[in-house]
């Protein structure tokens, strides 16, 4: 789906369900490196008929939220809900953070902090929408050291070692500056 200023609101039933992906424009320099193909190309037409479906249910790793995770998710959970009655963190967000979890491919499993990061911006952050009054006790811009202030930063700086939630921080950039502009965030 793709977002532009005359695109509806995503509804939070519908966040809780989908990740919410951000692309990002690749620098025009990259093009001539790129090798462009088709990925049925890639994978050849049979084995689209042949892919098991079983396979999307597939647990390599084992992983449980821990405990700090799920303070974590907790803690957002409450400070969000707060602020904006009935939003927050749902159990569906933390079951499908955990299966996403799950799936990680091997080669990311050492990565957790970054994919939880992904999962708390793409599926909880996104929900944080309204006025500048709303909000501004979860997310303001704090001008004299020139960065995001709130509960929400507070948050992800106590729960630090799980994670830099960089991309969070990135969403929260984009949403307070949203704020000051527009007096409201989508």
């Amino acid at each position: 789906m793709n977002i532009d200023e005359s695109t509806f609101e995503l509804s939070d039933k519908l966040i809780d369900r989908a990740n919410i992906i951000e692309l990002r424009t690749i620098p025009f320099y990259k093009l001539e490196n790129m090798e462009l193909k088709k990925l049925k190309q890639k994978q050849g037409e049979d084995s689209w008929r042949k892919f098991q479906g079983d396979l999307l249910n597939y647990s390599s790793h084992g992983i449980k939220l821990d405990k700090r995770q799920l303070e974590f998710l907790w803690d957002l959970h409450e400070a969000i809900n707060q602020a904006l009655p009935n939003v927050g963190v749902s159990w569906r967000n933390v079951k499908l953070i955990e299966k996403f979890l799950n799936k990680l491919p091997s080669n990311y499993y050492e990565k957790i902090g970054k994919a939880l990061d992904w999962q708390v911006s793409e599926r909880i952050l996104t929900k944080l929408r309204g006025t500048d009054t709303m909000l501004s006790n979860l997310i303001s811009y704090d001008e004299k050291n020139e960065k995001v202030s709130g509960k929400i930063v507070d948050i992800l700086d106590t729960y630090a070692d799980l994670s830099a939630f960089e991309s969070s921080r990135e969403l929260l950039l984009k949403k307070v500056r949203e704020l000051v502009v527009n007096g409201y965030a989508r």
